[in-house]
């Protein structure tokens, strides 16, 4: 269920989970909506996209008071290589004119922060868990931090497991009690593993998503067929041909499909069964696989 807080074409924000300490946000802009839509939308432009997505929720994030914060006691994690290293900083200074505040790549370094307040930017899938921020940051070197801030696009399982960490350290401890929200962007999604790669990767079945994501698979018949490009965030912004080559051979797999017999509608109930595929009319499969790899080439 998703509890409106604000819904606005411009950023709509809804409550997914809303416990002591605990609460979970589904944010939906124009541009996460076309990041998670769009396959050919990689680059800077991906860049740019993302600063200005940040840029409106964090507003809005504070107008709505779900982000109470002071620069002086505020600081940024970025634990890995993601798409939001460079486009939460200029979301900071545009909406809000930050400057100063530090800035740290790994947990450890957090140690001499004094800081109250951590954003952290994620990307939020379980396979890239290796040496976990959210485990280092319960323990107690770490009891300075009192409240962290996510921004992340994500699977249900993913947030599930940190909070679960939160709620233990909170549960067991002496120690200060830590807060933790999470703005994830268009909805909860869960992970499969994808057959041609074998990553883990972002799927839309069984996943709790924003109604204005969900409309905008209406927009354009592709929409709902697409290789899941949320988890690939990176690799568009740092290693975009890498991720072309994965795309074209995932339309070219389409096309065989197409080949052997496979429908647009048979496709997209496949891989997106909550939209009304036949809204379309006659789509050809091969056609619109053929139109992408143009595209992307």
């Amino acid at each position: 269920m998703l509890e409106i807080i604000q819904q606005d074409f411009d950023c709509s924000i809804y409550q997914t989970t809303k416990e002591p300490n605990l609460n979970c946000y589904l944010i939906s802009t124009p541009e996460t909506r076309h990041i998670c839509s769009d396959p050919s939308f990689i680059g800077d432009h991906l860049t740019h996209g993302l600063t200005q997505a940040l840029s409106r929720s964090l507003v809005q994030l504070k107008i709505n008071n779900l982000y109470p914060i002071e620069q002086k006691n505020t600081s940024l994690l970025i634990p890995t290589e993601n798409s939001f290293a460079f486009p939460i900083r200029e979301a900071l200074k545009d909406a809000w004119g930050w400057h100063r505040y530090n800035t740290f790549f790994s947990a450890k370094d957090l140690i001499d922060a004094p800081s109250r307040n951590l954003i952290v930017t994620e990307q939020g899938t379980t396979d890239q868990i290796t040496t976990p921020w959210f485990e280092s940051i319960t323990s107690s070197k770490y009891d300075n931090v009192q409240n962290i801030y996510v921004f992340c696009f994500s699977s249900e399982v993913y947030i599930k497991t940190v909070m679960d960490q939160i709620e233990k350290h909170n549960t067991n401890s002496s120690r200060a009690t830590k807060n933790i929200s999470f703005f994830v962007f268009e909805g909860l999604f869960s992970e499969t593993n994808d057959n041609q790669s074998q990553e883990v990767i972002f799927s839309k079945k069984d996943a709790n998503l924003a109604p204005e994501y969900v409309d905008n698979h209406y927009f354009n018949p592709v929409h709902s067929i697409t290789r899941c490009p949320i988890n690939s965030l990176s690799e568009r912004i740092f290693a975009p041909l890498k991720y072309i080559n994965k795309q074209i051979s995932y339309w070219n797999n389409v096309i065989e499909m197409a080949n052997n017999g496979k429908s647009y509608i048979e496709l997209s109930t496949e891989k997106y069964p909550f939209i009304d595929a036949s809204a379309f009319g006659d789509i050809s499969l091969k056609d619109e696989a053929t139109k992408i790899i143009d595209k992307l080439k």
